[in-house]
């Protein structure tokens, strides 16, 4: 499973938000599909605080844009069972390392801010979003 970006797709609105292409990749299945652009600051931001959160309880990585989530189910320490969600039905289902998804969307933040930075992209939503890293 990956998580994919654009980087030649990135572009700053007048009031500052930063959009991108994002979505998630696992062999041919896309979510929320292939080449989904949105608010790629303010949902790396959300994933990053939930991700760091994840126990017994589960978590969510929720899109801006449409009605698209992933709920993560914990079942051990090491594995979780992820739930793709469109429109609230269950899409897809994969199970996962806890700590291969951590890193990357830890990669993945990383690689957003540095490609903002060459940007020069200056938004409150970066600044809060590098404060995680």
């Amino acid at each position: 499973m990956e998580i994919i970006i654009n980087k030649n797709s990135f572009n700053q609105s007048k009031k500052g938000n930063i959009t991108s292409i994002i979505y998630f990749q696992h062999e041919n299945f896309f979510f929320p599909e292939k080449d989904w652009s949105d608010f790629v600051v303010v949902i790396l931001y959300w994933w990053n605080k939930n991700i760091n959160y994840l126990n017994e309880n589960g978590s969510e990585l929720e899109f801006m844009d449409g009605d698209f989530s992933i709920k993560i189910e914990h079942l051990s320490n090491k594995m979780i069972r992820m739930y793709f969600f469109d429109n609230g039905k269950i899409v897809y289902e994969l199970d996962f390392s806890k700590s291969k998804l951590k890193n990357k969307i830890q990669e993945i933040t990383k690689a957003v801010v540095n490609h903002c930075d060459e940007k020069h992209y200056i938004s409150e939503d970066l600044e809060n979003l590098r404060s995680l890293l």
